[in-house]
């Protein structure tokens, strides 16, 4: 298929989106179509492998810059140990998220590797969990904290029975 072909689809789409009120959209389409224009005559596939290959060095530096997104090992080790030693106590717990939730110093890449030690620490696991935001992380440790409290209250019931019933 052609570009042109794939702009005359465009054009009517972009039509569509014009009979119907939608403005928006149809303004993505129409510059898309002019970006387009100068490609007319390239099959689909070649304007698409062109594409990626004026894209690729944009992309290889933004992998770099993503991998050299190092965090800070001492504000890693120092919360995740914290957070580990707290166990269900929920006051401390709230004492040193809401720290850690105000600490300028833990950035994204802290905030994530934090989240991942606290979550692989009584298994020693080595599973990486990725997060899109400090925020998701910082939710991300709360939600292992309650998990393991309900986990903790649940084995203390079950031990409160088990030795009711056996006495």
């Amino acid at each position: 298929m052609l570009v042109r072909d794939f702009q005359e689809v465009l054009l009517r789409l972009e039509e569509v989106y014009i009979a119907g009120g939608a403005n928006k959209p149809a303004k993505s389409v129409r510059t898309l179509i002019d970006a387009l224009a100068e490609h007319l005559e390239k099959t689909v596939d070649q304007f698409v492998a062109d594409a990626r290959g004026k894209m690729a060095p944009e992309m290889s530096e933004l992998v770099s810059k993503l991998q050299a997104e190092t965090f800070d090992d001492r504000i890693v080790s120092q919360y995740a140990t914290e957070l580990a030693k707290i166990g269900c106590n929920q006051v401390l717990f709230e004492a040193a998220i809401t720290r850690l939730k105000s600490d300028s110093q833990v950035k994204n890449p802290e905030a994530f590797a934090i989240a991942n030690r606290y979550r692989n620490e009584p298994t020693q696991s080595d599973v990486e969990f990725r997060f899109s935001s400090k925020r998701e992380a910082l939710n991300f440790i709360y939600e292992t904290f309650l998990t393991r409290a309900q986990d903790e209250n649940k084995a203390g019931i079950i031990d409160r029975l088990t030795r009711w019933v056996t006495h």
